[in-house]
Parts: structure tokens; sequence; C-alpha cells
């Protein structure tokens, strides 16, 4: 098997391309002898075309289940919550930091109440600003990381909201503003994280790729996606979940959907043990959607 050719199927921007090279450098650690290539594919997303379910990894999928690629590297906060038949993530790497930012021009400080200009594509996050920082004026935008720090360098912007995992990732700490706290603006299922997905027959290619999976992570995180399945949306809904793994077997999660009857955030937390991450998550989504207010 260390023989072996690998093709990696990717997205081609700078975050997603650095996400796969982590890859690319954590497999060959444990198997030098790979023989790994990178085909870059362009996806829903990368066209402008965000209405797609799973806009940023259709493509991606169906060249893994076509054998044009044998892996395909994604960001996990942007894959659907049902996973694609056929396919299976072999490995979730160790998450990063899942908290949002705030990005604003060059040596300028965050001042709560200024009636900034801050630009978002996300409903999640377009939510969560206006309700804890009702000043805040919020400006749909799309684009990469890049094209988003350029509006607010150019002075289009006041500031950008991002995830500080994708700023870490490429080396942009140094633009971070302010981070924002993680028990309010509740991060999308899965962020921080990247997923290595394969085909599930084949059993070489998951052999191969398990030495990169990090088990809390990987408990973690499906337990978000439980709750994003539940609700049966994506990055187009105002939702939010974020699961940690305690020390004693726990899992505290927190989550939200939207606005409850009293126009407050509709958010649930609870403490659960390991064991009960196929009944907990469901029963948080439910009261979530209970309470949900248009």
């Amino acid at each position: 098997m260390s023989n072996r050719e690998i093709i990696i199927g990717t997205r081609g921007s700078k975050l997603a391309l650095i996400q796969t090279q982590t890859v690319v450098k954590s497999l060959l650690k444990y198997h030098p002898d790979l023989n790994i290539k990178t085909q870059v594919i362009r996806t829903h997303g990368d066209r402008g075309d965000l209405t797609t379910l799973g806009a940023f990894v259709g493509e991606i999928e169906r060249a893994l289940l076509d054998n044009r690629i044998d892996v395909a590297v994604h960001s996990l906060k942007d894959m659907p919550a049902a996973l694609t038949q056929g396919l299976r993530f072999s490995a979730i790497l160790k998450r990063a930091d899942v908290r949002e930012v705030l990005i604003l021009n060059k040596g300028q400080k965050f001042i709560p109440g200024t009636k900034y200009r801050i630009g978002t594509g996300s409903p999640r996050r377009t939510l969560l600003l206006q309700h804890y920082y009702p000043g805040i004026s919020v400006i749909p935008i799309r684009g990469n990381v890049d094209t988003r720090v350029a509006m607010v360098d150019s002075g289009d912007l006041d500031g950008v909201i991002l995830a500080a995992a994708g700023l870490i990732r490429i080396g942009m700490t140094n633009r971070i503003t302010e981070y924002l706290p993680v028990d309010k603006f509740i991060p999308p299922p899965g962020q921080g994280a990247m997923a290595v997905q394969s085909r599930i027959d084949d059993q070489q290619m998951q052999d191969l790729l398990s030495v990169l999976d990090d088990k809390n992570s990987r408990i973690c995180t499906q337990a978000e996606h439980i709750i994003l399945k539940e609700i049966s949306g994506g990055c187009s809904i105002p939702l939010g979940a974020y699961a940690q793994c305690l020390d004693n077997d726990q899992i505290k999660m927190l989550a939200f959907y939207g606005l409850d009857q009293n126009r407050n955030i509709n958010v649930q937390t609870d403490i659960f043990p390991v064991n009960e991450i196929g009944k907990r998550p469901r029963q948080i989504a439910q009261i979530l959607k209970k309470h949900y207010k248009e």
C-alpha cells in the first residue's frame, strides 16, 4: 500500500490548499513512501452559487464517487448534515480554534456601540451581530478570506467577521481585532475541523487515513452534525452548535437556532455522557425547533 498513488481532491482557495497540504504532510509523516498528488476542483460555491446544498463540496464528492480522486479534504463546516451515500469521513483532524473574530482596519480597536459596517454573507452571523451589537449595520458580502479583508483595507467596510481557524491556518492572526465569545457567537457545526473523506468500498484508504483521526474532534463534531441534521439545514439558516469533550467522558453542548418567541436568541445548553450522543443532541434539536420564531 505504501507505493500506491493517491490523488487528493480539494478546492482551489488559498485556505483549502493549505489545509490539503496539512493532510499531505501528516500522511507522509506516517507513510513516507506514498506518491501523493493534488487535484483542484471548482465547486458551485467557488462560482458564486451558494443556493445549492453542499455548494463547496458537491463536485468534489462526485469526483470521489467517480474514482477520479481517492481522497477529498473539506472544511467540515461546509458539509451538509446528511452524509453522501458511498462516502465516509475516514479522518477528522484535531480541531483548531472554533471562535469567530472581527477584523477591523489596521490599528483600530473594537468599541461596542459603534455604528460599524460589518460584512458577512452568513444568516447566523448576521443575526448574532445584530442581536448583541444593535448599532452595527450588516453588509452582505461573498468571497474568500483575502477578498473580504481587502474590502476592509479599501474602506468599503469597517470590518468583517470570519472564523479564527481559517485565519490561523493562512497566517493572518495579526489581522484579528477581536475574538468573539463562543458562548454568544456559537459557531456552525464542524467549525475549525478538517474532514478527510474516502469511499466506503476503499478499505485500504480507510486504514491509511485512520492515523490522522482525532477521537475527541470526531465525537464533538458528530454531536453538532446530529443537531444540523435534525433541523434539516445548512449554512443558509441561523443555526450554531458547539460541543466540547470534557475530562469525565461527558460532552458539553451549546446550540442555537434563530430567535425564540420572546425575540431572544433561541439557545440550549446541556451536559451529557458520551454514550448518549445518539439521543441528547436530537432532544436539543427538538427543543430548538419547538421554540423557533420566524
